[in-house]
């Protein structure tokens, strides 16, 4: 029997290092390739869109496929026979609630739009016109500009915003990478104790609270904020980057001992 049902893991960083290539990562690919073959499910779980996420996994030398993807952190897609669903009213949900909270956050984004054209190289993301994020030229700007949002979201408590490094994207506070695990696992009727979530970097910090999933990890390339939720709730901080950080956290959990020994060979 498998220790857990349901495996969340971040891509960017937690899965692929910045400049490494999926080889990197082999042994986190043979261990839950492995696992899917006993009934694990694997979800993605991303900052990126659907095309962006589509780019690496349609590689030739990518070596194995999610069964769900959550993109933009907070989508979640199941795969169809040739392209990926939405799965339950989520997205939809989702989506109304966003629209609600461009036209609440108006004001604001006005105000975003002026702070922005006076720092030097930072650009404003748009979706269909919208303003949607924020990208700076370095961490010690961006940790400038969340500092100066702040202080302007106090009349609006559904703004909120998921960062990675220098890029930001605004959400509403019920949507990121945590909640729409937890509305994943609920629509499989997976327990939160058989959840395992890894992730590297701000955006992943809802799903590694000990919230969405019992089991937390990160690799050893993680922002050190990441590092204290993981364990602060009982997580494993990795000594190893990216995927070999992962797989080395999957390994290492107290109920491994008692899974099947191939991987423990390995």
């Amino acid at each position: 029997m498998l220790p857990i049902q349901l495996l969340s893991t971040d891509f960017d960083g937690t899965i692929l290092d910045w400049g490494l290539d999926v080889d990197s990562a082999r042994p986190f690919f043979n261990l839950v390739g492995d696992w899917q073959r006993q009934g694990l499910i694997w979800a993605i779980n991303t900052g990126r869109s659907i095309p962006q996420l589509e780019d690496a996994l349609t590689a030739p030398n990518f070596p194995i496929q999610p069964n769900y993807i959550i993109t933009t952190e907070r989508a979640v897609y199941r795969r169809g026979e040739n392209s990926w669903e939405d799965f339950g009213d989520w997205n939809r949900r989702c989506a109304a609630a966003h629209a609600k909270l461009q036209i609440e956050a108006a004001a604001i984004y006005h105000e975003l739009t002026s702070y922005a054209q006076k720092q030097r190289g930072m650009m404003l993301q748009k979706t269909s016109g919208e303003v949607d994020g924020l990208i700076s030229i370095n961490e010690e700007q961006m940790d400038e500009a969340v500092v100066w949002l702040e202080k302007l979201r106090n009349d609006l408590p559904h703004l909120d915003w998921q960062r990675n490094s220098v890029y930001l994207r605004f959400c509403h506070i019920d949507y990121n990478k945590g909640s729409a695990l937890q509305e994943l696992a609920r629509l499989l009727e997976i327990d939160h104790a058989q959840t395992f979530a890894a992730g590297d970097n701000y955006n992943d910090l809802p799903m590694l609270d000990g919230t969405a999933a019992k089991w937390v990890a990160c690799p050893s390339n993680s922002i050190p904020q990441v590092k204290v939720t993981v364990e602060e709730a009982g997580g494993y901080v990795a000594s190893q980057i990216a995927g070999l950080g992962v797989a080395e956290a999957l390994l290492a959990c107290p109920w491994i001992p008692r899974v099947n020994s191939r991987n423990e060979s390995r």
